[in-house]
């Protein structure tokens, strides 16, 4: 009875597993992208905001303000363009408040 059983049943769970597994692993792998698409952008800010820091010193230390663009310029590019920040009038209105809290001490 129960081999009858687990026979007639094979088929449906046979089919209830090619239709859910293909649904789990796209669910898994949409989370994963997500995840580390949020972790590559976490790490973009990171390097960027450290590069404006470096450039508020650089410019505290006696060089001009666009010496600090452009060493933000060249030490982040890949941070910039994929934070859409790869032109001079954005990193200048960016590192404004670093050059402020500089100032302040």
């Amino acid at each position: 009875m129960k081999q009858v059983m687990l026979e007639a049943l094979l088929p449906v769970f046979a089919t209830f597993a090619t239709a859910i597994i293909p649904l789990l692993i796209a669910y898994i792998s949409s989370r994963i992208h997500l995840w580390t698409g949020m972790e590559i952008e976490a790490r973009h800010r990171e390097a960027l905001q450290s590069a404006l820091a470096n450039a508020a010193r650089i410019v505290a230390a006696g060089a001009s303000k666009q010496a600090g663009i452009d060493y933000v310029l060249a030490s982040v590019p890949d941070a910039l363009k994929a934070l859409n920040a790869d032109n001079q009038n954005r990193i200048d209105k960016l590192l404004e408040p670093h050059l402020a809290a500089g100032s302040n001490k």
